[in-house]
């Protein structure tokens, strides 16, 4: 045999052989399952904190922007109120005579409401602050299929005069749905 059948040969026989070894590992490994079925998670939209100033509220606003043909969306809206605690005692405190200070805030309560809404449906929530109330953290948790469109309106008498961004999406633990 010269040279170049022994490379001829080679080229023949060594993907033959790779191939059928292959074939053998694949067979001995059994029968194949299927994955087990993935639970989808909800999503929850999060503006974080917003201060309040006096005589301002908060409005969020939502639309269910769902298929017309899809049933209700389901979701559940919460304001996180919050309070400010008394300072540490190695913080500045905040009363205009340092350039930097530090407010901590303590969890006062949750409101919370449960929707469902139609396609093209909407509703607002207005959360006006209590006396030592002066920051709150709305947030909507909803499930995987929902597609809400929300808004966070800041006013003040009767005119809008902020809107934040949207707010920050992402996978909501609790949620199982």
């Amino acid at each position: 045999m010269n040279k170049k059948q022994k490379v001829y040969t080679a080229l023949f026989f060594t993907p033959l052989v790779v191939g059928i070894a292959v074939v053998i590992v694949a067979w001995s490994a059994g029968g194949t399952q299927a994955a087990p079925a993935v639970e989808p998670r909800g999503i929850i939209i999060d503006y974080g904190i917003t201060s309040l100033a006096p005589g301002q509220t908060a409005r969020l606003n939502v639309v269910n922007i769902g298929n017309p043909n899809d049933i209700r969306a389901r979701f559940t809206v919460e304001f996180d109120i919050y309070g400010t605690a008394p300072p540490e005692p190695d913080v500045p405190p905040c009363d205009g005579s340092a350039v930097f200070c530090m407010n901590n805030l303590r969890l006062l309560r949750r409101e919370t409401a449960e929707v469902r809404l139609r396609p093209g449906e909407a509703t607002s929530f207005t959360f006006t602050p209590r006396n030592g109330e002066t920051f709150m953290a709305p947030c909507i948790r909803t499930g995987p299929e929902t597609r809400l469109a929300p808004t966070l309106e800041i006013r003040e008498a009767a005119r809008t005069i902020f809107v934040p961004p949207i707010g920050f999406y992402g996978v909501d633990p609790s949620n199982p749905n």
